[in-house]
């Protein structure tokens, strides 16, 4: 499809359920979602990470883009709700960088491996055109300003191009001193998307993005806080 491109992101890389068997199998095997009954207990926590130690604000390694101004890509769409703003995740660096959101009670405990971000609930069209919803969660700087207090073309273009996806299909991609975005000349002929048809929670998205269970960080007990401090 041939495309203009529009001054203003790196493509979304999400797997996809192959048919609606797997796809409820694997709901069934979603774990407890307890911890995020409350969503208020991670809601610009990172507030409180950025007082207390100033950080490059970094994109999570949950969204792979195409570097240098390349057009393939998935065209990509984003929940116009489902968003968990101003959140504080920290990565495990015996992982090779695999993210945990933290809690309230432990951002100023780890505030100087904190990394803020907005989290968004997207989709890719080649999945939803098959009849699935290839859901992702899309990590976004929570400000458009660098740890000195300058704004950023990559951060700021990187927040616009999320809003501007609630409400178009686009592909981002990396522009080099910013990212751009990617418009499809014939948007008539995209699916369009029913959200209230997609078949699952935003609580059910981020426990299979954030196992309860290992990945959010609820106390100093935490195995990864252990290993931060030294203490494993």
């Amino acid at each position: 499809m041939s495309t203009t491109r529009k001054s203003s992101g790196p493509q979304l890389v999400i797997n996809s359920p192959e048919d609606e068997a797997i796809k409820t199998a694997d709901l069934e095997q979603i774990e407890n979602v307890d911890v995020f009954g409350d969503l208020d207990q991670f809601k610009d926590t990172a507030a409180a990470a950025v007082e207390a130690v100033k950080r490059v604000l970094n994109r999570v390694p949950l969204m792979k883009a195409q570097g240098g101004g390349q057009k393939a890509g998935s065209l990509v769409r984003v929940h116009p709700t489902f968003e968990l703003t101003g959140v504080g995740l920290v990565y495990d660096p015996r992982e090779g960088g695999e993210p945990h959101l933290v809690t309230k009670d432990m951002v100023k405990p780890l505030a100087q491996w904190i990394v803020a971000v907005d989290l968004h609930v997207a989709i890719t069209r080649e999945g939803f055109e098959q009849g699935h919803w290839p859901v992702h969660l899309w990590p976004v700087p929570a400000t458009a300003y660098d740890k000195s207090g300058k704004l950023s073309p990559h951060f700021q273009t990187h927040r616009l191009i999320v809003q501007h996806a609630k409400t178009q299909w686009l592909r981002m991609i990396n522009g080099g001193r910013q990212y751009e975005e990617e418009l499809p000349e014939n948007p008539e002929k995209l699916p369009t998307v029913d959200w209230a048809a997609m078949p699952w929670a935003f609580a059910d998205i981020l426990t299979k993005a954030f196992s309860p269970s290992t990945h959010v960080i609820l106390n100093a007990q935490h195995l990864l806080v252990d290993y931060l401090f030294g203490r494993a």
